[in-house]
């Protein structure tokens, strides 16, 4: 918004990751000033907002899974970095720093998700099989218990999930 607050960050991003030498990737949802996200081994979640085409955000990052094959880029399995960036068409880029290193640049380049890369609604998509998905749970106030059941063809898949809360919105 030219002149003024808004928020024309938003939706469903992909992000592209940078501490000095050494790359990662990520997807966040930037929604209202709020973007919460993730990737295999860390949840992302933190606060943005955006004035005159500057948009500052503090972001903070913590490991979900103990995995050693994944290792934090910021040196700690719960760092907080602080960016400022801008958009160069709709995709945006960031620079900034963390307590958690200091003197490393963190830079980032999020990127919208086209709704073009997602299958068509009425596409048949896994082999010419059309796919059927249901999901049941339960949750609280601490997380969530998910269970599916995918049919493919002659084929099912089961899925469970267990969600821990890791931040209040």
């Amino acid at each position: 918004m030219a002149g003024g607050r808004g928020f024309l960050l938003q939706g469903f991003c992909k992000v592209r990751f940078q501490v000095d030498d050494t790359v990662g990737r990520s997807v966040m949802y930037a929604n209202g000033g709020s973007m919460p996200g993730g990737n295999s081994a860390f949840a992302h979640y933190g606060t943005y907002s955006e004035v005159d085409g500057v948009v500052t955000s503090e972001i903070t990052s913590h490991r979900h899974n103990d995995d050693p094959n994944y290792q934090s880029l910021l040196g700690s399995d719960i760092a907080t970095f602080d960016v400022r960036g801008s958009a160069i068409g709709n995709i945006y880029h960031f620079e900034g720093g963390s307590p958690q290193m200091p003197g490393a640049v963190f830079r980032s380049v999020m990127t919208p998700i086209a709704d073009e890369i997602v299958a068509p609604r009425d596409a048949v998509g896994e082999g010419g099989h059309e796919l059927g998905i249901g999901f049941a749970g339960t949750c609280d106030n601490s997380g969530a218990l998910l269970e599916a059941t995918a049919l493919a063809g002659k084929r099912s898949l089961r899925f469970t999930a267990v969600l821990k809360l890791m931040q209040l919105a």
